[in-house]
């Protein structure tokens, strides 16, 4: 009887440190916001931000894909793993066109972290009427002055 429950405790450690070992392996995110302010920009054109971050894991980080729910967002990533120690980029992109007053915008992340597996990054600011340079960017549906 103390064979097997010697047999039992050494098991459940061996599966506590191997789980241990391939955490301490694994890609590990670290981004330098999740949350960007905008502030007040013109209505009816296109917004970007890029969100930066890094791999602080020991093994390739893989953003899998990005949802979005409104067909106002969009965004653009590598499609290549992040090496351990690099840097990467997320840019995402909101099109005001329509739309008016505060607005809240997030696109749903999922990865290959085991500790970020899934989460949200926003964009958030307020679309005011605003007399716009000659060169401003215009939206695709819009013809230029």
């Amino acid at each position: 009887m103390k064979q097997l429950i010697l047999v039992l405790f050494l098991l459940i450690g061996g599966l506590q440190i191997t789980s241990a070992q391939s955490d301490a392996a694994a890609p590990s995110i670290l981004l330098k916001e999740r949350i960007h302010e905008l502030g007040k920009v013109p209505v009816g054109m296109k917004h970007a931000h890029t969100f930066r971050f890094k791999n602080m894991g020991q093994s390739p980080l893989v953003i899998y894909r990005i949802e979005v729910g409104c067909g106002c967002l969009s965004s653009k990533f590598s499609q290549e793993p992040v090496a351990p120690g690099k840097d990467g980029e997320i840019t995402v992109y909101y099109n005001s066109a329509g739309h008016h007053g505060n607005f809240y915008k997030t696109y749903h992340v999922s990865t290959n972290d085991p500790d970020n597996q899934s989460f949200d990054l926003a964009i958030t600011g307020e679309l005011a009427l605003m007399n716009l340079p000659d060169k401003a960017q215009k939206p695709d549906n819009q013809p230029s002055k």
